[in-house]
């Protein structure tokens, strides 16, 4: 084993978190050290800390347990002990911890952790190995292949040990080594094989007073008994001989009254089955008619159905010829509709060929009218213009009275001009029976597109009728 870290926390008088790198060169280069301190500087507090890590226990204070734990150091809510170590090329973490209820120095104790686990590298956590404190120990034995008390007895040895075998007499040493190196174990085991031996020699003692008890037989006497033993064996095998037939026989007979019984129970069923093939007779006409009736269920279905569509037809049939009647009304209804709407459109025929010269002259007289009109604007602009020049004339003769005779000049020239068209007055009034008229003209022809979209309408459920009509025929002679 390779003592490789060791970390610790409050234990005894190390308070606080200390960890030793015994992989550090000022270690590895000397290869032997020694730790010195003044009393109760923790110098043996660094292997109980070792102790603790690997067995959960220190050989001072023994094992700590939930109820006493006084490895803990004073004041403090908890304490652990981890280390390290190298077991051939293989790294290994052993923690052992305890702590009070929620952290606090005067919490009550709770249960130790213990776990031992194999260092990964290169891995983010180590591959726990055993972690439930009742089996810990004995995997860590496992691995080191020691218990406690052979671990401080031949790597580490306790302080209280080592002071009494310095001052110790010869004897006392010799007692003090027997405990420290172990050696103890052979004198137990010499202690027994004495006593294995005492009793060992007790059993010969007893064998051979019975021995000396017993009488020796003669030659004679010997050769007597083999005799007597050989025909006793013969006798014996004779027996075993004819037990075996016995027993073969009984396994026959056994066997014969087994088959017997068998044979009982088959007729007995052979005899329930006939009664029943008997008493099944009758159902067994029924189920045999049944199997004609199920080979004809699909054409008697199949016949069901037609009857049931020939009555549905039939109600059908009835059905339609009772509402031939009302369709031969309808026909005649719509055909007389038909006439009057052909009628109709005749006559709209009639009135738009008698209107067509109106409707032509309307539309001269349109072009007519919106000439007359634009000449009538300007006429009446011209007017307003002349009225508008009669009046500055007035002011101007009002004004310059030295022009009176170029006003009366202008004055009558545009009365004898409105008085030679006055025949313009009268436009208004044909202009307003033109437009009487256009609008008559209008409603006629809206009233001669709706009576032909009336007609296209008749003629459309004529059409329709007379298709209903049609399939109704076909289907009286298709039953027909």
């Amino acid at each position: 084993m390779k003592l490789l870290e060791l970390r610790l926390k409050n234990l005894n008088s190390l308070k606080g978190e200390w960890h030793i790198d015994f992989t550090d060169e000022a270690f590895v280069n000397e290869g032997i050290f020694a730790i010195t301190g003044q009393t109760g500087a923790g110098k043996t507090t660094l292997l109980d800390a070792l102790c603790l890590a690997l067995y959960g226990k220190t050989p001072r204070i023994g094992s700590i347990s939930k109820t006493t734990n006084e490895v803990m150091t004073r004041q403090t809510g908890e304490c652990f002990s981890e280390v390290v170590i190298e077991l051939d090329g293989t790294g290994y973490r052993c923690r052992w911890g305890q702590r009070r209820a929620y952290g606090k120095p005067n919490g009550n104790l709770q249960d130790a952790t213990h776990e031992v686990a194999i260092i990964n590298s290169g891995q983010d956590k180590d591959k726990i190995l055993e972690e439930k404190l009742s089996r810990t120990q004995s995997k860590i034995i496992d691995l080191l292949g020691m218990d406690f008390d052979q671990f401080t007895r031949s790597i580490l040895l306790a302080q209280g040990s080592v002071s009494a075998f310095l001052t110790a007499s010869g004897d006392e040493r010799a007692d003090i080594l027997e405990k420290i190196t172990g050696v103890d174990i052979y004198a137990t085991i010499s202690s027994r094989v004495h006593e294995r031996k005492r009793l060992e020699e007790a059993k010969l003692s007893e064998l051979s007073a019975t021995l000396s008890g017993m009488t020796l037989f003669t030659e004679a006497e010997e050769a007597e008994l083999i005799t007597a033993q050989q025909q006793g064996q013969t006798e014996l095998d004779e027996q075993e001989k004819r037990l075996s037939e016995v027993t073969e026989q009984l396994y026959w007979l056994e066997r014969i009254k087994q088959l017997s019984t068998q044979i009982n129970t088959h007729q007995q069923s052979l005899d329930r089955l006939e009664a029943d093939w008997q008493t099944f007779s009758p159902d067994r006409q029924r189920l045999k008619q049944a199997r004609q009736a199920l080979e004809l269920e699909s054409d008697y279905a199949k016949l069901t159905h037609a009857r049931q569509q020939a009555t549905h037809t039939h109600a059908e049939i009835k059905k339609i010829e009772a509402e031939l009647p009302k369709l031969d009304a309808q026909l005649t209804s719509l055909t007389e509709q038909q006439s009057t709407a052909e009628q109709n459109l005749s006559n709209a025929h009639t009135r738009l060929e008698t209107s067509l010269p109106h409707i032509k002259q309307i539309r001269q007289i349109d072009i007519e009218i919106s000439r007359t009109q634009h000449h009538l604007t300007n006429l009446q602009q011209r007017k307003n213009g002349l009225t508008d020049g009669s009046t500055e004339l007035t002011e101007q003769h009002s004004a310059t009275p030295h022009e009176p005779q170029q006003a009366k000049i202008q004055l009558s020239e545009t009365m004898a001009y409105l008085d030679a068209n006055a025949h313009f007055s009268e436009l208004d009034d044909t202009i307003s029976t033109l437009k009487h008229l256009g609008k008559r003209l209008k409603q006629t022809l809206q009233d001669t597109g709706a009576t032909l979209t009336y007609r296209q309408e008749l003629a459309t459920a004529i059409n329709e009728q007379n298709v209903e009509i049609e399939q109704l025929n076909n289907k009286l002679t298709d039953f027909d």
